[in-house]
């Protein structure tokens, strides 16, 4: 009899050391800490082993602040160790504290379970703002004089930033909300005397981007400032030339037209020139004629 019992007992622990150490269960997807989006997110979870025949895996949610869980939905085993549920996520507002939970168990309800913390659903693409810290726009600066670019973004966070130029680009690792970066124009190659436009691209952990304002800045070989006035560098073929205006020569009388134009003036009292008044008087055409006979 107590040899029975020893056996029942022996075979007892290895059945519960079996049930805790087999079938152990992880939460692939989402892991801790990570962003999700889109309407076909794909929930996964697998098994180490599957000893006891588990078939089916359902997957809950919980928001922030809430002791509450929501189911999401239940799916059968893909294979026989792994589990996958799509979840559409478009519906739920940006939230930075979401908790998924995976259980998993067969027909006689032996049951495992994983947990993932600190997801974060953003379906929201992020936004570009530049920082107050950032270069005032038209702003003047030598080759070696330290100028920051900064962005800050909503509360969703971003992953980095990349900054683009006329002559090259630069990568900031992303902090939380925001990314700040301290350079020089020798940073970027940037040659003396010449205009330079500066534009951020900001990604988020899905993969959404967008692109900042445009800020310009000047280097020149002096000292630096900011708020001047822009000017434009054109080549020579860029600029339109001034047009250039003439007064056009009033025709010169000879002697003998003069003389002409006396006569037909004194006596026919037909005006040769269409400014003369026909109606002058004999005295005042013989003034204007000697006017005119030794005028220039």
């Amino acid at each position: 009899m107590k040899n029975k019992l020893f056996l029942f007992a022996t075979m007892f622990l290895f059945l519960l050391t079996l049930v805790s150490s087999a079938n152990t269960v992880t939460l692939d997807l989402p892991a801790n800490d990570v962003r999700v989006s889109g309407a076909t997110y794909i929930l996964s979870a697998s098994l180490d082993t599957n000893t006891f025949n588990i078939t089916n895996a359902t997957f809950y949610y919980q928001t922030s602040g809430s002791s509450t869980w929501t189911l999401i939905g239940s799916t059968l085993n893909d294979s026989v160790t792994q589990f996958n549920l799509t979840w559409d996520t478009t519906s739920f507002t940006d939230d930075a504290n979401f908790t998924i939970n995976a259980t998993l168990s067969n027909e006689t309800k032996v049951t495992t379970t994983d947990t993932s913390t600190n997801i974060g659903i953003n379906n929201t693409s992020p936004t570009a703002s530049f920082g107050s810290d950032t270069f005032a726009n038209a702003s003047r600066f030598s080759v070696d004089n330290q100028f920051i670019i900064s962005i800050t973004t909503d509360s969703n966070g971003i992953d980095n930033c990349t900054v683009y130029s006329t002559t090259t680009t630069k990568s900031i690792t992303a902090s939380a909300n925001s990314c700040s970066a301290t350079y020089t124009p020798n940073d970027f190659s940037f040659a003396n005397d010449q205009n330079y436009n500066i534009t951020v691209e900001v990604f988020d952990g899905n993969g959404d981007v967008i692109n900042s304002s445009t800020r310009w800045l000047t280097v020149t070989g002096g000292s630096s400032g900011s708020g001047v006035s822009y000017v434009n560098t054109f080549t020579e073929s860029q600029v339109e030339p001034t047009p250039i205006t003439t007064t056009p020569e009033t025709p010169k009388i000879s002697f003998g037209e003069k003389i002409k134009n006396f006569w037909n003036n004194l006596f026919k009292g037909k005006p040769k020139s269409p400014t003369e008044n026909p109606k002058t008087p004999f005295e005042e055409k013989v003034k204007n004629f000697f006017s005119n006979l030794f005028g220039k």
